[in-house]
């Protein structure tokens, strides 16, 4: 296996363990938290806040969706219900779905969980040209650890190789992948495709 490959491979998986994260983004609870929609309105009801084509930000996370349902104290701590066209940026990184759900906690945007058919990432490799991208039936993200869940069918790719099983686990700061088989008729697969010569 030629060296650039094998640190290729290395840069992308570290099955078994987690980088440790560098050092966490500074998700500033005071920041502003920004709303602008098509329109709003308010089930009095449910006492849930709607929102059409609706783009939500802070700090350097950048959330647009064609709907979005805000219950709770929408600065404080609530749980947002985001439907068509979800799309997620935060730490160079990109989430798109069908449907997802932000909570805020602490003022400031803690987690995302979305799904669809599939739901997919896809992020800039650092000091490369490729793309790690990835696709599962859920993502799960942790802004505050800066990881992604990919959970059901999961699949990773770093533009050359590939990795899938039922659960992969990305650290978005590190850029490494934890894939540990579930059970025992678990299995996690990787491909790993030569580097083609000149």
């Amino acid at each position: 296996m030629a060296s650039s490959n094998l640190s290729s491979i290395l840069l992308l998986i570290a099955a078994g363990s987690v980088a440790a994260a560098q050092s966490p983004a500074q998700l500033d609870g005071n920041a502003p938290f920004d709303i602008s929609a098509r329109s709003t309105s308010l089930d009095y009801g449910a006492n849930v806040l709607i929102f059409h084509d609706v783009v939500i930000s802070q700090n350097d996370v950048h959330i647009e969706a064609s709907e979005a349902r805000a219950s709770g104290d929408m600065y404080e701590n609530s749980e947002w219900q985001l439907s068509g066209g979800v799309h997620i940026r935060a730490e160079g990184g990109r989430l798109e779905s069908r449907d997802a759900k932000v909570r805020i906690v602490g003022r400031r945007v803690a987690s995302a969980s979305i799904s669809g058919t599939p739901a997919q990432f896809e992020q800039q490799l650092r000091d490369r040209s490729q793309l790690a991208r990835g696709r599962a039936n859920r993502i799960e993200y942790d802004l505050a650890n800066g990881a992604i869940r990919l959970a059901g069918d999961a699949w990773l790719t770093d533009g050359r190789n590939e990795i899938s099983g039922r659960e992969l686990i990305y650290d978005l700061r590190a850029q490494r992948v934890n894939a540990n088989a579930q059970d025992a008729d678990d299995r996690v697969r990787i491909t790993i495709r030569p580097e083609s010569k000149p």
